[in-house]
């Protein structure tokens, strides 16, 4: 039982962190409606992005992703019981 609180736990902040990223992700993307230039034109949108929320989301995802991996590894290396 005792093998599977660690991998458990760094899943979980894994789980987290992969949530926060996805927030800095929403929260760094800005789209605004625009009306069309000419007549006949169509109406376009642009989308702007916040660099430090983008790099906050993707500092996250690798952040999580080192965390899966040492779960991994720590299971695979735990002694087995029985």
């Amino acid at each position: 039982m005792r093998e599977w609180v660690r991998p458990g736990g760094e899943l979980l902040v894994a789980l987290v962190a992969l949530a926060l990223a996805v927030v800095c992700w929403n929260a760094g993307t800005n789209t605004a409606p625009y009306r069309a230039v000419e007549d006949g034109a169509p109406p376009f949108e642009v989308t702007t992005y916040s660099g430090s929320w983008i790099a906050g989301a993707a500092a996250l995802v690798a952040h999580a992703g080192v965390l899966i991996v040492d779960a991994i590894r720590v299971r695979r290396l735990a002694p087995v019981s029985g």
